[in-house]
C-alpha cells in the first residue's frame, strides 16, 4: 500500500502567468519554462519552484532534481523532439493554431530517474505544448493510471488507448493534458491554458515510440 503521507506531501499546487493566462497545476505538476516562478504550498510551507521543471512523474522526490544535458541521457527518448519540421503533423487540420517552432529542450535527473521535456511555441506565439517524458515510479500501468485519474475533476476527464497502452486525459478549459502511461514510462502532452485542440494533442501523443 502506497504511504497516503508521502501522497500528499507529494501534492503541488502552483498558480502561474503564461502569456496572460492564469494557469492551475495540480499534485506533481509545475509550469513550463525558465525564469518564472510560483509559490507552491504544500501540507508543510510555501515552497518556490521555476517553471524550468516541467511535469514530473508522480510522487517523485525532488530532493535530487538536478539539470543536465540531453546528450548524457542514459535512456533513448521516446518523445518526438522535431515536430516543428513534421509536415504530417503541421497538415492534418486538426487545429487551428499548431506548432510554429520549438522553443527548447531540457533534461533533468532526479531520484525516479531520467525526465526530459521540449517545449514548444504555438503559432499564435502566445502559448505553449510541453511534451515530457519520465519515468512510471509505480513500475505498474495500471497503478499510475489509477493515480493519475485521481488529479482531475471526472467532467473533464476520460480514458483511452493510445499505442496499446492507456491514456489519461483532461479535457478542460484552462488546460488539456493527454497522459500516456506504460509499466516502465510516464508521458504528458499539455497544452497550459487550453489553447491547443484536443485532438492535435492526442495526434502528438501518438508519435511517442513506444518501446
Amino acid at each position: 500500500m502506497v504511504n497516503r503521507k508521502v501522497i500528499f506531501a507529494s501534492i503541488l499546487a502552483a498558480s502561474v502567468v503564461i502569456g496572460g493566462s492564469t494557469l492551475l497545476y495540480n499534485h506533481t505538476y509545475v509550469a513550463a519554462s525558465e525564469n518564472i516562478e510560483a509559490n507552491t504550498p504544500s501540507l508543510d510551507q510555501s515552497t518556490a519552484v521555476t517553471k524550468e521543471e516541467v511535469l514530473l512523474p508522480p510522487l517523485a522526490d525532488q530532493s535530487a532534481n538536478t539539470r543536465v544535458d540531453v546528450s548524457s541521457l542514459e535512456e533513448d527518448i521516446n518523445i518526438p523532439l522535431d515536430l516543428a519540421e513534421d509536415s504530417a503533423l503541421q497538415n492534418n487540420n486538426l487545429t487551428s493554431n499548431p506548432i510554429l517552432e520549438k522553443s527548447h529542450v531540457q533534461a533533468r535527473k532526479d531520484t525516479s530517474g531520467e525526465i526530459v521535456t521540449v517545449i514548444y511555441t504555438l503559432a499564435d506565439k502566445k502559448n505553449m505544448i510541453t511534451i515530457s517524458q519520465s519515468s512510471n515510479i509505480y513500475g505498474d500501468e495500471q497503478k499510475a493510471v489509477e493515480d493519475t485519474k485521481t488529479w482531475y475533476a471526472a467532467s473533464n476527464l476520460s480514458v483511452q488507448e493510445i499505442n496499446g497502452h492507456t491514456a489519461v486525459i483532461e479535457n478542460a478549459l484552462e488546460r488539456k493534458i493527454v497522459h500516456l502511461i506504460t509499466d516502465n514510462k510516464f508521458y504528458t502532452v499539455a497544452s497550459p491554458g487550453g489553447a491547443a485542440d484536443l485532438d492535435y494533442l492526442i495526434s502528438i501523443a501518438e508519435l511517442i515510440k513506444i518501446n
